[in-house]
């Protein structure tokens, strides 16, 4: 019997060719037969583990649709495209007549019509400026200040739904994701078989400038807020105005992020107006409870799973699907100095919620552009969105037992404006040391760059050089061994050597054979995730 329901599993992604019209969502009364599956059948180990952790038992929205019904909706030559345990419904495409006859069917309880979304990005593109100043928006959320503590996200899945990750796989500033194979697992749902990092009808690049947010690393230029995690990849955008951008696409990744074991789910897409015939969402309907994708995103953190999106970028106009979830961080937009960027959306939900939630550096905010092969800088609460999902990531990494609605909790409290929230900042800016202190009961400390390496305390010598050089250490901490690399500006590694470092002060004598150019020198405590200083170097002709 057990056998037979799988089976049965498989099933749900058949359909038929039938051309129709419109695209619904089909909902059933009920799932049929559930006793013969297993809770391995349903999650994989590392989901399973990630609900006993968190107390959350194996329910009805667990289970999948009832392949009988998925079979006999096909039976009546609709195209079927996705199923959902978590809303107990197929997405089809059919016309007035086959919709009839769907609606006929015991088993069916409605139909309701599938929306489209919206990127929530405004723009990119911006010339570069001084780059260093890229770590403001980290220091910021207190990101520097985990970093150097060696909390960059090492052992936390993040999911990223978007329109494309073009080419991040060939891109220098993710080649340590991977070389380390950070990239656990990837699906097209737009177009089924086709590679995520591949160009397709549309741009397909605005998943690889969030990503860039969250897990490039560029010396000296930038620097992401979880280098460390690692990356479930999901297209579910379809950039074509011609083209469905359905919820359904998002609804399927969830589930699939939920079964994979994923701890983040991070989505800079939001929904609220549709192209001409789709029916656009009333502000009325951004309710908490009432769109699709709200649904399922709050079904996600009911599964234990930290749900952080983009609050969107319609101004005064508000909000947009699923920022409304009660369950669900929706990020807004400010600039460096923490003012509010007038393209943020604006709270509350329909149901009174404060909205946003929070608010993170979304204005100006430093992108790599794969389009341009450079840093830029970009507006929207797109480049928001990931700086708060990898903030989560880190106070993960840092206090792994943590529910997911105990980090909510612990980056809400942790916010500058908690005790007076608005409609344009939500809570406010979230304190990453603040929540840290109350996740783990500790206090983070200072940084080891401070602790350690201060600007004085890592020295080159002479620089420029043609190779041969001299390393001066100050050790103020209780260091005893590092590691220390050479990397181009195109984070490439040419040398790497394992030092030892003296209670006080050390001299070591080193001599490279690189071709001349511009280097970083990188110093990490022996056993330490990231780096705790780095120094620029020129090597010349010799």
């Amino acid at each position: 019997m057990r056998l037979l329901c799988l089976f049965f599993c498989l099933f749900l992604f058949k359909s038929t060719d039938v051309w129709a019209q419109e695209k619904y969502w089909v909902f059933f009364s009920d799932k049929g037969e559930t006793s013969c599956y297993l809770p391995e059948d349903l999650l994989s180990e590392r989901a399973l583990a990630n609900r006993r952790k968190q107390g959350i038992a194996i329910d009805f929205k667990d289970f999948p649709v009832s392949a009988n019904y998925v079979g006999d909706v096909a039976l009546v030559g609709v195209k079927v495209h996705h199923a959902s345990r978590w809303i107990n419904a197929v997405s089809v495409t059919m016309d007035e007549a086959q919709k009839t006859k769907v609606l006929a069917l015991p088993f069916v309880k409605g139909v309701q019509k599938v929306a489209r979304s919206q990127i929530t990005s405004t723009h990119e593109g911006d010339p570069k400026e001084d780059l260093d100043t890229y770590r403001i928006q980290l220091s910021m959320l207190g990101l520097d200040k985990l970093h150097a503590r060696g909390y960059t996200g090492q052992g936390v899945v993040i999911a990223v739904m978007d329109n494309g990750f073009l080419e991040i796989n060939q891109e220098s500033p993710f080649a340590h994701l991977m070389e380390r194979d950070g990239v656990l697992f990837t699906r097209d749902f737009v177009e089924p078989g086709h590679s995520v990092f591949e160009p397709c009808e549309g741009t397909c690049r605005h998943g690889s400038l969030v990503l860039s947010v969250l897990a490039a690393r560029i010396p000296g230029q930038l620097m992401g807020a979880a280098p460390d995690a690692s990356y479930l990849l999901f297209r579910t955008e379809d950039d074509l105005n011609e083209s469905h951008r359905e919820e359904d696409n998002w609804l399927a990744a969830a589930e699939l992020a939920d079964s994979l074991g994923a701890n983040i789910i991070t989505s800079s897409l939001g929904y609220f107006d549709f192209d001409p015939g789709e029916g656009d969402y009333t502000r009325e309907q951004l309710d908490g409870n009432t769109t699709i994708i709200t649904r399922a995103a709050d079904i996600a953190a009911s599964k234990g799973i930290v749900v952080i999106t983009s609050a969107g970028n319609s101004g005064s106009n508000g909000i947009t699907a699923p920022a409304d979830g009660d369950s669900v961080i929706a990020v807004g937009a400010v600039d460096q100095l923490r003012d509010y960027a007038p393209f943020s959306s604006v709270g509350p939900s329909a149901d009174g919620q404060v909205k946003p939630d929070l608010v993170a550096m979304g204005r100006r905010t430093f992108i790599y552009s794969v389009r341009r092969n450079e840093v830029l800088r970009g507006d929207g609460t797109s480049f928001s969105c990931p700086l708060v999902s990898g903030l989560a990531a880190c106070l993960l990494q840092a206090a792994p037992s943590t529910s997911n609605m105990e980090l909510y909790d612990a980056l809400i409290q942790s916010a500058d404006r908690y005790d007076q929230p608005s409609d344009r900042f939500g809570y406010g800016v979230p304190n990453g040391v603040n929540a840290y202190n109350q996740l783990t009961g500790a206090e983070l400390g200072p940084s080891l760059t401070q602790e350690f390496f201060g600007e004085n305390d890592l020295k080159v010598y002479p620089n420029p050089n043609d190779g041969n050089f001299t390393l001066s250490i100050i050790n103020r901490g209780n260091i005893t061994k590092a590691n220390i690399r050479l990397i181009d500006l195109a984070g490439r590694e040419f040398y790497r050597k394992n030092i030892a470092v003296f209670p006080s002060y050390t001299q070591l004598p080193l001599q490279v054979n690189l071709q001349p150019g511009i280097y970083y020198l990188m110093l990490s405590e022996e056993g330490k995730n990231g780096y705790q200083a780095y120094r620029k170097i020129s090597i010349l002709d010799q």
